[in-house]
């Protein structure tokens, strides 16, 4: 009897989702960051030994990077291949700061399903200005989105939301959108 891994209740080895930790370091600073180590990347093999054990114990359908930054990991691309070529579809959450046109079609051809991307109020970031206006995000947020999508890649985003920053997820979930207009 094949089980639905997405569907709940999660058994043992259903658990359809799985983060592996690739690198410790940042490129951003963020107030409600956890990553306190110091920088440290992860060997390629250290990682295929933590996907092998991660896999050994769950049926796993998607596995995310996450870390510090992952768009810092040299290896990142060969990671996501690793992973694709075991099975489960790859994401990764990143703060999207390096992400150009080039890094994206790399990405894409790795295997890359999904990015989220991580960009909020609370961030130290140099493609935002200090404490930026709803506007100022809004811009950030559509501009990184739709870059991500014009390579076929899956985007979402993720944000530290405060009681003072609830509002931004109001923003963001609810914005209103420009008519399309075709020129």
């Amino acid at each position: 009897m094949k089980v639905d891994a997405w569907h709940l209740p999660w058994g043992r080895d259903t658990v359809p989702h799985g983060l592996l930790d690739i690198i410790r370091g940042c490129n951003i600073s963020c107030n409600a960051c956890y990553n306190s180590l110091p920088p440290r990347v992860k060997s390629l093999s250290e990682i295929e030994d933590d996907l092998t054990t991660m896999m050994s114990h769950r049926r796993l359908e998607a596995v995310s990077l996450v870390g510090g930054e992952v768009l810092l990991h040299p290896h990142l691309c060969d990671i996501i291949r690793l992973i694709r070529a075991r099975g489960p579809s790859a994401h990764i959450f990143t703060n999207g700061v390096l992400l150009d046109e080039e890094r994206l079609s790399q990405l894409k051809e790795a295997g890359l399903g999904m990015i989220v991307l991580h960009i909020d109020r609370g961030q130290t970031r140099p493609d935002l200005p200090p404490n930026p206006s709803r506007d100022q995000l809004r811009g950030l947020w559509e501009a990184k989105t739709a870059l991500v999508a014009k390579h076929g890649i899956d985007v979402g985003l993720s944000m530290t939301v405060f009681e003072d920053t609830l509002s931004d997820v109001r923003d963001i979930v609810f914005q209103r959108r420009k008519p399309h207009v075709d020129m």
